[in-house]
C-alpha cells in the first residue's frame, strides 16, 4: 500500500470515538498527517481572506481532503430541541450557536470553492436536509422510491412508515395512533411512505461504490419490543451498479442507504451523508474504518468486497426498545391536551 507521507487530511468533528480512531489509523499507518479542528467551540484564529483561509494558524487551503462529521444544519428560526431549552423565550446562546453554524458554513463552503475536496460538507447537509425533495430527485433519476406523502392533514391519510420530513431519524410504523397524534393543521408536516414487502438493508457507500451491505432482521425474543438487533453480511457485488450510479449523480463520497430488498430491486428510503456506525456490529466499524481512512489518504485502489465480510448473524451493540416510542407519544398527548 503505498504511504502518502506529504498529504495533509482535516478532519472537523466534536471528537466522537469514530473519527479518533479514523485519526489513529491514518497516522499508525502514515496515510497522511492528521489535523483534528473541533467544531464546537470555534477554533480561535480564523481569518477568511484572499490570501488564505486560517483556522487555528493552518491555513486550511493546503490541506488534501477534509472529512466532516456531526455538522448538522442550523435551522436559522427554531432552536435544536433540549431539555433546558424554554421555546416561549429567545435566547442569546442561540444566537451564538447560530453565529457557529454560519462560521462553518461559511468556511467549508469556501474550502470547497478553492477546490479542497471537502467531504460530506456544508452545502451536501443544506441541499439534501429535506428529505422529501431528496428522495424524490432519487426517483427522478430513475432509482427505486416508495410512493410518499408529505402532509399535515389527516384526510386521506392511510398506513405505512413515517419519520419527521427533515433531519436524521429512524422510519416508524404508521397506525391509527400515529395518525390521531401526529397529524394535525397546527402541527409540522410529516413524511409518509408505502410499504415495500422485503428485507430491510443499510448499504454504506465509500469512494463512489458500495463497501459494506447489511441486511437488517428483528431479534429471535420478544420481537414486538425489540427492533433492529440483528445484523447479516451480504455479498456486494450485485449492488455495484446500482449504488456506484447512485453515488456518482449525487456525488456520495462517504454515506448510507436505507433501502428495501425485494424482487424488483432495492427499494431507497433515506440517504444518510453523517452515518452513525454506533450501533453495528465492532466488526463492521472496524471494518469501515480502515478504507476509509485510506480513502482519506489517497490510496484506496482495492475495489469493493465481493464477499460477505461474516456469516451468519451478529447483534448490534445495543438494544432499542419500541416501548420507547410509547413514553414518546405520551409525552406528546399531555403537552398538546393542555
Amino acid at each position: 500500500m503505498e504511504r502518502h507521507l506529504g498529504r495533509k487530511v482535516g478532519i472537523f468533528s466534536n471528537g466522537d470515538r469514530f473519527t479518533q480512531r479514523l485519526g489513529a489509523y491514518l497516522e499508525e499507518q502514515q496515510l497522511a498527517e492528521f489535523l483534528f479542528f473541533s467544531l464546537d467551540p470555534v477554533p480561535e484564529g480564523f481569518f477568511l481572506g484572499a490570501e488564505g483561509l486560517y483556522l487555528a494558524g493552518v491555513d486550511l487551503t493546503q490541506l488534501d481532503m477534509v472529512f466532516v462529521r456531526g455538522f448538522f444544519y442550523q435551522n436559522p428560526v427554531l432552536p435544536n430541541s433540549g431539555v433546558d431549552v424554554d421555546f416561549a423565550a429567545w435566547h442569546l446562546d442561540y444566537v451564538v450557536e447560530q453565529n457557529r453554524f454560519s462560521v462553518f458554513y461559511s468556511l467549508l463552503a469556501e474550502l470547497r470553492r478553492r477546490g479542497v475536496r471537502v467531504v460530506n460538507d456544508s452545502v451536501d447537509f443544506l441541499d439534501r436536509f429535506c428529505l422529501f425533495d431528496l428522495l424524490e430527485s432519487v426517483r427522478d433519476r430513475g432509482f427505486l422510491v416508495p410512493q410518499l406523502v408529505c402532509t399535515n392533514d389527516a384526510r386521506g391519510v392511510e398506513g405505512g412508515v413515517w419519520r419527521p420530513v427533515t433531519g436524521r431519524s429512524a422510519w416508524h410504523r404508521f397506525g391509527q395512533q400515529q395518525r390521531h397524534e401526529l397529524v394535525h393543521p397546527n402541527r409540522e408536516p410529516v413524511l409518509l411512505a408505502q410499504i415495500q414487502p422485503g428485507a430491510l438493508g443499510l448499504v454504506y457507500l465509500l469512494g463512489g461504490r458500495p463497501w459494506l451491505c447489511l441486511e437488517v432482521w428483528p431479534p429471535q425474543l420478544e420481537p414486538d419490543r425489540e427492533r433492529l438487533e440483528r445484523f447479516r453480511s451480504l455479498a456486494c457485488g450485485p449492488l455495484v451498479e446500482t449504488f456506484g450510479r447512485l453515488a456518482g449523480q449525487f456525488g456520495l463520497d462517504w454515506a448510507c442507504v436505507t433501502v428495501v430488498f425485494n424482487q424488483e430491486g432495492a427499494w431507497i428510503y433515506d440517504l444518510d451523508l453523517d452515518p452513525d456506525l454506533t450501533f453495528l456490529p465492532e466488526v463492521a466499524q472496524n471494518f469501515l474504518v480502515a478504507p476509509l481512512a485510506r480513502f482519506l489518504g489517497g490510496c484506496l485502489e482495492e475495489e469493493s468486497p465481493k464477499e460477505p465480510l461474516w456469516e451468519g448473524f451478529l447483534e448490534r451493540s445495543g438494544l432499542f426498545y419500541s416501548g420507547q416510542l410509547w413514553m414518546g407519544f405520551e409525552l406528546e398527548r399531555g403537552k398538546w391536551s393542555r
